[in-house]
């Protein structure tokens, strides 16, 4: 007969899976809402985009288009920012690396995807030269672009340049700012038969489990993080990365 916990699990498609892989799946998926702190409405992350087309538009401060839209997407987090066109490609790095990538201060790289520029096959270009570009002289709306942290153990991000936009009140006077991001993952504990909240990640298996199951392979755990870097090398959570309002 099924327990009344598993019964809801079942039916309610926001519960975690029994089965710890199939957990582990579900716990990797796109975390779904965030808060666009323009207007403070919830929004899913398949209708930010459009949301954005709007929200920007009624809450431009002048007509110049001084700013890309970006969103950053290492599944499951992503975070939409605006940066200014003239700031340095240092800034956005400084912006991702104290969000969500800063451990032991490694090496960042940035570069183009697809691109047929010769800049891009030279490795210091890419890892020094390019973030003393500004960013209208690196990015054209309609690319992607690849973000990693770490050339070890690498964490890697797509940088999509969604459009151009004027300041608003949130940008203005600023470089790089947050605009929305996803909500914290619910984590729950992948050991077969736990419910508990999941609290860290197992630095060897990469598991999630909670207080009683942290010594997982016997190897050590970091502490959970909204962060793509939750888990690699010996990336700690700062705070920023669960900081809604974290600009």
């Amino acid at each position: 007969e099924m327990s009344d916990k598993a019964a809801k699990r079942k039916s309610d498609p926001a519960q975690p899976p029994a089965d710890p892989k199939k957990r582990k799946a579900w716990m990797l998926q796109p975390t779904k809402n965030g808060l666009c702190r323009l207007c403070n409405k919830e929004i899913q992350c398949t209708e930010a985009t459009k949301h954005f087309t709007s929200c920007l538009e009624a809450n431009a401060q002048g007509a110049a288009k001084d700013y890309f839209l970006l969103l950053l997407d290492s599944k499951p987090q992503w975070m939409y920012v605006a940066l200014k066109k003239k700031a340095k490609m240092s800034e956005l790095k400084k912006h991702i690396n104290r969000i969500w990538m800063e451990c032991c201060g490694h090496i960042s790289s940035f570069q183009i995807r697809g691109s047929e520029n010769p800049k891009y096959d030279d490795f210091e270009y890419c890892m020094d030269d390019v973030f003393r570009e500004s960013a209208e002289n690196v990015m054209k709306v309609g690319e992607v672009g690849c973000y990693i942290y770490d050339q070890g153990s690498s964490t890697e991000l797509d940088v999509h340049i969604l459009g151009e936009f004027p300041a608003n009140k949130l940008s203005s006077g600023k470089d790089v700012v947050t605009l929305m991001r996803n909500r914290p993952p619910q984590f729950v504990c992948c050991n077969s038969g736990c419910t508990s909240k999941g609290a860290y990640t197992c630095i060897e298996c990469f598991q999630i489990n909670c207080s009683k199951h942290k010594k997982c392979c016997g190897s050590g755990s970091l502490g959970v993080a909204n962060s793509p870097r939750m888990g690699v090398c010996g990336y700690e959570s700062s705070g920023a990365d669960h900081d809604p309002d974290e600009r």
